[in-house]
């Protein structure tokens, strides 16, 4: 059977909101890449680049945040039953 990518139309189920919470976690990766990055190069970068790097990585994490929480918020809508009850 081959490994079919599911569409991002789909119904989100846990899984999906799993990957959208571990996506989150390459915000670090991304913040640690751009201080290495800095840190060796900081003097061909202006304030400018600096910026628009942060306000780019800021853009990204909360692009990040969102569809987690909105996947979250499908999955309550979906089963609030479920939701109310404790793990």
């Amino acid at each position: 059977m081959k490994n079919q990518k599911k569409s991002p139309f789909a119904k989100p189920d846990r899984f999906d909101l799993e990957q959208a919470l571990l996506a989150l976690w390459g915000t670090a990766d991304d913040l640690m890449l751009f201080y290495e990055h800095y840190y060796t190069h900081h003097e061909s970068m202006s304030v400018d680049d600096v910026a628009n790097a942060l306000l780019g990585l800021h853009q990204l994490t909360h692009m990040r945040a969102q569809k987690a929480f909105n996947i979250f918020e499908s999955l309550v809508h979906e089963n609030p039953k479920k939701s109310s009850n404790p793990v």
